[in-house]
């Protein structure tokens, strides 16, 4: 199993590399996104992981997602915070041949 942080600074080519990876080898994907410019980074590299899969003829991507809390330090010297979090499931969908789809 995958958990993969996303922040609102993190490269979404690189982050839709490693979930094409992980979805390659079978594993789940989890995103753990604060923020909404976490989300929105995420959402992206999903995107962008879905063509990279596409290429390949590889599976089709959704997400679902589900609300969690965090444990958080900001410092070192910070007490420990609670941060609610969206917690992105990659769902892996088989790939339909365009003759199949309804």
């Amino acid at each position: 199993m995958a958990t993969l942080r996303v922040a609102s600074t993190t490269q979404t080519t690189s982050l839709a590399g490693a979930i094409a990876h992980h979805v390659r080898q079978d594993q789940p994907v989890y995103l753990q996104c604060v923020g909404a410019g976490a989300v929105n980074q995420a959402n992206k590299a999903v995107a962008v992981a879905r063509t990279f899969l596409a290429q390949e003829h590889g599976p089709e991507l959704a997400l679902q997602p589900e609300f969690i809390n965090v444990h958080v330090r900001e410092s070192d010297t910070a007490p420990v915070a609670v941060r609610s979090a969206l917690l992105l499931v990659v769902l892996v969908l088989p790939n339909i041949a365009p003759e199949e789809a309804p």
